[in-house]
């Protein structure tokens, strides 16, 4: 009777100090302000969606004056209307971070980093974490140091039991031979920022279907179980003399009606007439905006392609991101439609 209690306790100790898996969540948004804090409009929006989880970013990692890689910019949140919620840290790296760090200061990041989350998941305690995101557009250079901090944050997030994912870019997948397969549970297909972005005549660097497509192909022998993120987002190009200087985010392009200021181009295109403010950015006479949002057609089209493109796995579908402007811009109809390819209800 006492060896059987003791095999048990045993395999009960051994299964639950086993990582756990990620559990896709089929419908999901993205939240990328620094203060958490939903409106009524926006809770309303996700329960009607039917999306149950948040990815929403924690801090970013960046490198400070002395050279130090430390969590910036960190989230302060509202727990009001987060009932039934699942919150996912997220967490932000810069790619200079990587570039500048030895190992022994990717050692000490990994634990400021695991340290930083739970400090500021303390007043959303009620919801365990599941789960931590890291988001970083790493290149072949600094592949390397980016694996070796992500198997560091491993070793910090175990005792927890919770799941590693990581945001991929198409070209990763397109050539993960190359590239590498980062060491964690899941991958976050970040299905967006397509284009050339510096070039006016780009029709849509957010979405462009055709530029994406060839990304695709063999896109099922991603080794790394894939969930998605669709773009429901928007941003003015800024153009000075030609080149392009900076992005306008968020934009409002309600704000081009005003004729004194803005002389309409073309299709989402505009010339300042007049030298003004926007949104804190001063513009010249003269600048051009190219504005870019994904167009709820163009969203559509994209969830088709990726579900014959990818592998037909359980995932998460998830919106970037969650607010006001989002609600302005797409009806609950739109959003529904997009959503219903990949993470029908």
């Amino acid at each position: 009777m006492f060896q059987n209690t003791w095999i048990l306790a045993l395999l009960i100790l051994t299964f639950s100090a086993c990582r756990r898996e990620a559990e896709p969540a089929g419908r999901a948004m993205y939240y990328w302000r620094t203060a958490l804090s939903i409106r009524p409009a926006e809770r309303a929006l996700l329960d009607s969606l039917g999306a149950k989880r948040l990815y929403v970013k924690y801090f970013d990692v960046d490198i400070d004056a002395g050279g130090e890689p430390l969590p910036l910019a960190q989230l302060e949140a509202d727990t009001a209307l987060l009932q039934d919620i699942e919150i996912i840290p997220a967490v932000f790296i810069t790619n200079r971070t990587l570039e500048r760090c030895s190992s022994d200061q990717l050692d000490t990041l990994a634990v400021r980093m695991y340290k930083k989350i739970n400090e500021l998941h303390a007043p959303l305690s009620r919801w365990p974490i599941a789960e931590i995101q890291i988001d970083c557009d790493w290149t072949e250079g600094t592949r390397e140091s980016y694996f070796y901090l992500l198997k560091k944050l491993r070793t910090q997030i175990e005792p927890r039991n919770c799941a590693l994912s990581a945001t991929i870019r198409l070209h990763q997948v397109r050539y993960f031979k190359k590239t590498g397969i980062p060491p964690v549970d899941r991958g976050m297909l970040m299905f967006y920022n397509m284009g050339d972005l510096e070039n006016w005549d780009e029709p849509n660097s957010i979405l462009n279907i055709k530029k994406a497509a060839p990304y695709l192909e063999g896109a099922s022998r991603y080794p790394l179980p894939l969930d998605l993120a669709l773009p429901a987002f928007g941003w003015g190009v800024l153009f000075r003399d030609g080149r392009m200087i900076r992005l306008i985010y968020p934009i409002d392009e309600q704000v081009f009606v005003d004729a004194d200021r803005f002389q309409r181009l073309g299709m989402r295109r505009w010339q300042v007439i007049k030298s003004t403010y926007l949104d804190g950015n001063y513009l010249y006479r003269g600048d051009r905006i190219r504005v870019e949002t994904a167009a709820p057609g163009d969203m559509r089209q994209a969830a088709e392609l990726l579900q014959r493109s990818l592998r037909q796995d359980p995932r998460t579908v998830a919106l970037y991101h969650l607010d006001s402007l989002l609600i302005k811009r797409y009806t609950h109809v739109q959003l529904d439609s997009a959503l219903q390819i990949m993470a029908p209800r």
